[in-house]
């Protein structure tokens, strides 16, 4: 049984050396605070490259550096004080140790940014950036100041500085990639003006001032071998830039639902009933030289899709990953998650794997918690699955049961866990996936990478984490959650809480030294009923015991409640029966007017409210039994047409919101509930 927190793994594959795998120990090995990692690799040697942007002082440098401290500027701002510091990039190379072998600073008396790196088969570091520093040491020199410019920075693996070229005005770069042999390839958007193009490849009667562009440099980054622009009526924008063994460049972006160059085999699932302001993804395969687009595919659903990223797998299968608001974004039969649980303002995680020619999905899956989820990096492995890292809030993101950490033990909203994830070749079930807890406020993801066996974590903190999995795992992590809503800050008596660990099957459950009765037992699993009788407003012991020996515990302070309402896991659909017993899901939905009995657990001793629809009420009557609360509950007699409810409660004039929870229901008419 698949159960809901976040680090996990999807199948594709590479075309470089195998990832390692995302069991084993993390090592924190260097930090540099005020610096935000916009980008992780690790060279030939095993040495590790990070590169960001950042308004601290004091970062290491080494004597070979551009520039060896922070300059200290101010840049404007409309909003009181009208000024800030301004943003310098940062680049630097360190052992596994965390030995700096190379760090150096960038920037001139404007914002300087880091938005891409990449590393060569030389172990030559490119950033692509931009600036808007009129002194910016670049060839050519920027124009006038306050005027933005893409720049291309090379620096040789021995540190010494190459070159730092200034793109032609339109030319805006999002992602930097080797092309070998020193070329240098970009992703991103363009000015249809601003380069001499090997072909325009646009849809038919459009001429859009910008679209999405592919170029590939002469290693002095200057002259021009190929260079593609791509689009509709609309600007598109390639976010994400992959290249198979040829050369061709396979781009990943966004783009107006209405037109986008396609040809004969394109896959397009597009829907028009979508806000002005939203757009489709797109994938499009390039020729190397720039004069051809030799596939594509455009597809999205009612809501707002984010920038995607793009991998490509052994047999060239190109994986699309990245987050949505659409509930009816096209998932394919049988995939791993067919129904997005968040709200319509959250963004949950789609992965939607194509034929090499970009004719048709493979498959096409959810990722979702009930919160929020991002990507931050994704890898294609050698095994034709997927690595996902990213972030997320959902305390029902999926885990697996050998995963190393399964409670997200952070405060809740706003704060993000980082995730690690893997999912099968055929998107229909998880490998492996695991939360990665940073302390009770979290951390971000910022950026990931792998090589030579490992895989690094770059943090919000300015963290470097090694990921290293020729050490043994740790023992998964013992945690104690509520089993409906998997909230793991606090416990209240008679909750039903879920432990997870390892050798749970036959261990005594303790709180606070009690005898907690165990409804569910497998080796990685217990539920057990907390005894009303621990102590109110304390701090707690759940402890794991054999033969009256403690061998695992965690401490969770006591509260009044820790309120949670039961769903079948995976969906949004909440846990419900008719008033005579029969249970109710969306081939047997409740009646305008019935009564409808919803279950939860860790009320307390709270008398709470429960709303369906918009309707708010106290329930006809609750009962607690075995750490289970029935509520007896009023349908609405008008659904306006829908065929689900939202449910969520108050307690003590608190509102709750149960993060998704629906009641499928019989269609009818009126105003909205």
């Amino acid at each position: 049984m698949l159960v809901f927190p976040f680090l996990v793994l999807l199948l594709s594959a590479s075309l470089s050396a195998q990832p390692p795998d995302l069991k084993g120990s993390f090592d924190t090995v260097r930090s540099f605070p005020g610096l935000l990692i916009r980008r992780v690799a690790v060279d030939s040697a095993g040495a590790i490259v990070l590169a960001g942007t950042t308004t601290a002082s004091g970062l290491p440098t080494t004597p070979n550096a551009i520039q060896r401290d922070y300059r200290a500027t101010s840049c404007q701002i409309f909003l009181p004080p009208f000024t800030r510091p301004c943003t310098d990039a940062y680049v630097a190379k360190i052992s596994r140790d965390g030995t700096v072998l190379y760090g150096s600073y960038f920037g001139g008396s404007c914002d300087d940014n880091v938005t891409s790196m990449a590393v060569d088969e030389t172990d030559s570091i490119y950033l692509l950036g931009d600036t808007c520093s009129s002194d910016a040491p670049l060839s050519p020199p920027p124009p006038s100041p306050n005027t933005t410019s893409s720049f291309i920075l090379k620096i040789a693996s021995d540190g010494t500085w190459n070159f730092a070229v200034r793109l032609p005005p339109g030319v805006s770069g999002r992602q930097i990639r080797s092309g070998g042999a020193g070329e240098i390839v970009l992703g991103g958007g363009c000015a249809l003006n601003s380069l001499p193009w090997s072909a325009t490849l646009l849809a038919p009667n459009s001429t859009p001032r910008a679209g999405a562009c592919y170029v590939r440099f002469a290693p002095n980054a200057t002259d021009i071998i190929a260079a593609a622009i791509l689009g509709g009526s609309s600007e598109a924008l390639a976010s994400d830039i992959a290249l198979d063994a040829s050369g061709n460049a396979y781009l990943a972006g966004r783009t107006s639902p209405r037109d986008f160059p396609v040809t004969d085999q394109s896959w397009v699932n597009t829907t028009q009933q979508q806000a002005t302001y939203n757009f489709a993804v797109f994938a499009a395969l390039v020729s190397r030289d720039g004069k051809s687009l030799l596939g594509s595919a455009m597809f999205n659903g009612e809501g707002y899709e984010d920038d995607p990223k793009i991998a490509i797998g052994p047999g060239n299968e190109v994986l699309i990953a990245s987050t949505t608001s659409s509930y009816r974004f096209p998932i394919t039969p049988g995939a791993f998650e067919t129904v997005r649980m968040g709200e319509i303002y959250d963004g949950n995680i789609f992965v939607v794997r194509l034929t090499a020619d970009l004719s048709a999905p493979v498959f096409s899956t959810y990722l979702t918690g009930e919160g929020t989820d991002y990507i931050e990096s994704m890898w294609a492995n050698d095994d034709s699955s997927v690595t996902l890292i990213g972030e997320t809030h959902s305390t029902l993101f999926p885990t697996t049961p050998d995963a190393q950490e399964r409670c997200l033990m952070a405060d809740y909203y706003p704060t993000y866990v980082p995730y690690l994830t893997r999912m099968a070749a055929d998107g229909t079930s998880l490998v492996y996936s695991s939360f990665f807890n940073r302390g009770p406020k979290g951390d971000h993801v910022t950026a990931a990478g792998f090589g030579q066996g490992f895989a690094i974590l770059a943090m919000g903190s300015g963290d470097i984490v090694l990921l290293d999995p020729s050490r043994p795992p740790v023992r998964p992590k013992f945690c104690a959650m509520n089993a409906a809503n998997f909230r793991a800050t606090g416990v209240a008596a008679g909750e039903i809480v879920t432990i997870f660990g390892s050798g749970l099957s036959d261990a005594q459950i303790l709180v606070a030294g009690q005898p907690a009765s165990v409804l569910f037992a497998s080796d990685n699993q217990v539920n057990a009923i907390v005894p009303d009788s621990i102590p109110q407003g304390a701090t707690v012991t759940i402890a794991a015991a054999h033969q009256g020996v403690v061998n695992d515990q965690t401490d969770l302070p006591v509260v009044n409640y820790v309120a949670g309402l039961f769903r079948n896991f995976g969906t949004p659909i909440i846990v419900a029966n008719n008033d005579d017993g029969t249970p109710i899901d969306q081939a047997n939905p409740a009646k305008p007017g019935s009564i409808v009995r919803i279950y939860g657990t860790g009320f307390g001793n709270t008398h709470p409210k429960i709303r369906v629809g918009s309707s708010i009420a106290e329930p006809l009557s609750s009962r607690q039994a075995s750490g289970v609360v029935e509520f007896r509950v009023l349908v609405p007699e008008t659904t306006a047409g829908q065929d689900q409810l939202r449910i969520d409660f108050t307690i003590d004039g608190i509102f709750f919101q149960a993060t998704g929870l629906k009641l499928p229901v019989v269609a009818a008419g009126g105003s909205a509930p």
